[in-house]
């Protein structure tokens, strides 16, 4: 996700009607999350005992939630999209009227769509959610369909759970400061329940208590279940391939790194290679250079790609073990039909050093001839 530092969330607020709900009897306590910055310049947060901690949005779906002592009513709607060093996508649920509900991710703010699509006077209508059954062209998402209403269920349970259906007017900002090296954060939240309750939060460095536990069983609920097939390509063969990234690293240090980047809109390529240990090369073997070329049909695809067919690579997926310091691999392509294929992560796959082998001995015969 893109390095932005700037809101991209469901920022025009809405007209706020009177809530017909009194505040939902519930175990929590609504106080606010505050983000403030260590002396090193990275930002922080406190928690519930006013301990400064590093931010860790963390994984709660798998948490026991407190007990809901209020009935609750059924989600309509909502809409999440939150920001910081790392821009994120909307996250969309809305209910089909019968029961069931769409879930949404889409990376075009929802109020923007109609001018996307040209049809600027469906803006006026406030409606975010005409297009939830579907990722228009003009958009990169995922669109679900789910029959019942049971995972979106633990959604709306936590909406209550954590004192979410409290949180309307909340809009807090707070700015960091100069020299943070973690940049700022932000979110937008707004959901209506079925008993005409609406909620619309907004907070800049600032975020009511326990979004955190909210945020991470929406995303793991939608994210879960989104279906990015559309832009997939296992067939490396379907359409022009014009951008190549393969790479291999030891651990985080990446003292022993190999890499070799194809990208056609540049006519460039890219070649990293570092073996520090002598474990595949000599110690004093190191290659760091880039070049271009007249035409991108002089970048070798075909090479690396004989390579990644004899793998089958197309099969292998992103995976990671908890042991984020191991041995790890990355490799992106992308094709002139606007789909695209990743693989990687540090659960090797069968035959990896085979393969991490054929490929470094391709990127040093291929550096060889262009140096010829």
């Amino acid at each position: 996700m893109g390095l932005f530092s700037m809101l991209f969330g469901c920022t025009k607020k809405p007209e706020q009607g009177e809530s017909n709900n009194a505040s939902a009897n519930v175990n929590h306590n609504n106080t606010v999350d505050e983000i403030i910055v260590t002396d090193d310049g990275i930002r922080a947060d406190i928690d519930d005992g006013g301990v400064m901690v590093r931010p860790d949005r963390g994984d709660y779906a798998d948490e026991e939630m407190p007990e809901i002592t209020v009935e609750t009513a059924a989600l309509e709607e909502l809409c999440l999209n939150c920001t910081g060093t790392a821009r994120e996508p909307y996250y969309m649920i809305k209910s089909d009227g019968n029961g069931g509900y769409y879930l949404k991710t889409t990376w075009t703010a929802p109020e923007n769509l109609p001018y996307e699509l040209g049809v600027e006077d469906e803006a006026d209508s406030g409606d975010i959610y005409k297009y939830v059954s579907d990722v228009m062209d003009c958009e990169h998402g995922s669109s679900v369909h789910l029959t019942d209403a049971e995972r979106v269920n633990k959604v709306r349970d936590a909406l209550y759970a954590y004192g979410a259906i409290d949180w309307d007017g909340f809009d807090e900002h707070k700015s960091l400061g100069d020299g943070v090296l973690d940049g700022d954060r932000g979110f937008t939240l707004k959901f209506r329940l079925a008993d005409g309750k609406s909620v619309y939060a907004h907070g800049y460095n600032r975020q009511p208590k326990n979004f955190e536990k909210v945020y991470s069983i929406i995303i793991d609920l939608i994210d879960g279940t989104a279906d990015y097939s559309r832009y997939v390509e296992k067939d490396f063969h379907a359409s022009v391939m014009d951008g190549l990234f393969v790479e291999f690293k030891d651990s985080f240090a990446c003292r022993q790194y190999f890499k070799i980047e194809l990208n056609s809109a540049w006519k460039r390529w890219s070649i990293q290679v570092r073996d520090p240990w002598g474990e595949l090369l000599d110690r004093d073997f190191e290659i760091s250079d880039y070049g271009d070329v007249k035409d991108a049909s002089e970048l070798p695809y075909d090479r690396f790609v004989a390579i990644l067919d004899k793998y089958n690579v197309s099969d292998w997926e992103d995976s990671s073990a908890s042991d984020y310091g191991a041995p790890s691999y990355n490799i992106r392509l992308t094709f002139e039909n606007n789909k695209s294929f990743e693989a990687g992560g540090n659960l090797l796959p069968e035959k990896y050093n085979e393969f991490r082998r054929e490929i470094l001995d391709e990127i040093i015969k291929y550096y060889d001839e262009l140096k010829k």
